[in-house]
């Protein structure tokens, strides 16, 4: 967790944002598959948009601190950026069938790291728990929901969450009986 966390903070120093989580990638000619080679001739926007090919936040977490489709890092004007994680190959997983791959959590296999950036424009509603959906739906561990404290607010509401479901297979959320069970995050679970 800490070597995503840290990962995530030299993403930003080089583009001053963390990486989106969620976003929708749109093919010239689309056939709604992700087809081999994309995302050559492909672009992709932070905007739903009609006809687009969803990449959860999960998803997401791979393929921006990962470097890409081929893992070798984003070319800009000024050099080459990332990659910023070297996700083990047998680290990844599916878990929704979309050819896209998540990090597996350590503890359960079957389920995937969720991956939360906040978005500050939106006060109160900083994080979109449908970043992760079709991920979470596909685990069947629910809620799978960004952390919140007792009072509704919700923890790093400036940064972004990583939520790591742990041994017993079920992303918690605040209110549960005991919230923090044994996910694994970047945050603590509180009362205040």
């Amino acid at each position: 967790m800490m070597n995503l966390c840290i990962a995530l903070e030299e993403y930003k120093e080089d583009f001053a944002t963390y990486p989106p989580s969620r976003i929708w990638w749109r093919a010239q000619a689309g056939t709604g598959q992700w087809p081999a080679g994309w995302p050559e001739g492909w672009s992709w926007s932070t905007e739903r948009t009609e006809g687009a090919l969803s990449m959860e936040g999960a998803e997401c977490l791979v393929y921006f601190l990962g470097g890409g489709p081929n893992a070798t890092g984003f070319e800009a004007s000024s050099g080459v950026y990332g990659p910023y994680y070297d996700f083990p190959k047998e680290g990844l997983i599916d878990v929704d069938a979309d050819s896209l791959r998540e990090c597996a959590d350590g503890s359960r296999r079957e389920c995937a790291i969720l991956y939360f950036k906040a978005d500050r424009s939106r006060p109160g509603k900083e994080y979109d728990a449908g970043d992760n959906a079709a991920i979470v739906d596909a685990a069947d561990a629910k809620p799978g929901e960004p952390g919140r404290n007792a009072q509704g607010a919700y923890f790093l509401s400036a940064k972004y969450q990583i939520i790591s479901a742990g041994r017993d297979g079920r992303y918690h959320r605040a209110g549960d009986a005991d919230p923090s069970a044994d996910d694994v995050t970047n945050f603590v679970y509180s009362q205040n």
